[in-house]
């Protein structure tokens, strides 16, 4: 009997040493095929909206640092997706389950190989909540802040593996000392009471809510001991739409909050009151 369970349990670890191999090589095969980002060309692909390269140009000249980079048009990062010594940096408006138009536009970074056919044959390596992709661009204050957590998120992940940009996300709680300021067009249908007529900032401690200006100007002149907060969703959602909620730390670009949800119209589109309150109690530790 003791020699049938010795065998049993050897069986066992054996297999679940197989198990946890086939896992660690998963992460590996991946870590492995993106660790030559570094010495490798990163195509930034220009959508053709002048007003969004503009935006995309300026932060990528100004903070891009991890990888030797050109700039491309949309036409020539098709014609060189299949050539594996590219990546690509390019904004990709997305269509989720459901709706029937796209909703957000991701920054996207992609590498290329060979046999490649279209994006959806791509590796992806990191994606970045942008903006909306049925409004007029208006996120350049926050585009060196996109840059960045990009570029952090890879640099992290080249070391640790790839979990998703919202991994990165800081506990609030760890603000120590900061304040929150959010853009009162950012507010859900219950929390519009929170926002003076004028869109003076709100006087909850450590809590403002400020007009779209203020938020570029604050982000712009990398306020210290600020946190922004930033939301990626469409203008007029539907069935299937999705947002996401962000909180910026305007010098750093250390991302504190990072929340992906449904939502289905205009009037909760924003931060809700809950959020707020959540928000306001997180940063009082």
């Amino acid at each position: 009997m003791k020699r049938l369970l010795c065998i049993l349990v050897s069986l066992l670890v054996t297999a679940a040493s197989a198990v946890s191999a086939m896992g660690q090589a998963q992460i590996t095969t991946k870590k492995e095929k993106l660790k030559d980002f570094p010495t490798k060309i990163t195509k930034v692909v220009m959508s053709g909206n002048s007003i969004q390269d503009d935006a995309i140009r300026g932060a990528v000249k100004g903070s891009w640092f991890i990888s030797p980079y050109e700039f491309c048009s949309m036409d020539e990062f098709k014609a060189l997706m299949s050539k594996d010594e590219f990546y690509f940096l390019v904004p990709l408006q997305l269509k989720y389950k459901g709706e029937t138009k796209e909703g957000v536009t991701m920054l996207t970074l992609l590498r290329g190989d060979k046999g490649v056919k279209g994006i959806s044959d791509m590796i992806t390596v990191a994606e970045m909540p942008m903006c909306s992709a049925d409004a007029p661009f208006t996120a350049s204050a926050f585009m060196p802040a996109v840059i960045d957590i990009i570029q952090s998120y890879v640099g992290n992940s080249l070391v640790s593996g790839f979990k998703g940009i919202g991994r990165q996300a800081q506990p609030l709680s760890k603000a120590g000392g900061k304040e929150a300021y959010v853009i009162s067009d950012d507010l859900a249908a219950d929390a519009s009471d929170f926002a003076a007529k004028d869109e003076s900032a709100f006087s909850r401690p450590k809590l403002h809510i400020v007009s779209p200006a203020q938020a570029d100007s604050i982000m712009l002149s990398a306020s210290p001991d600020a946190i922004v907060a930033y939301i990626v969703a469409p203008e007029e959602p539907e069935k299937g739409s999705v947002s996401y909620k962000m909180l910026i730390d305007a010098r750093t670009h250390e991302l504190y909050g990072f929340k992906k949800g449904k939502v289905s119209s205009a009037k909760d589109r924003g931060f809700t009151r809950k959020e707020l309150l959540k928000i306001s109690s997180s940063l009082d530790k």
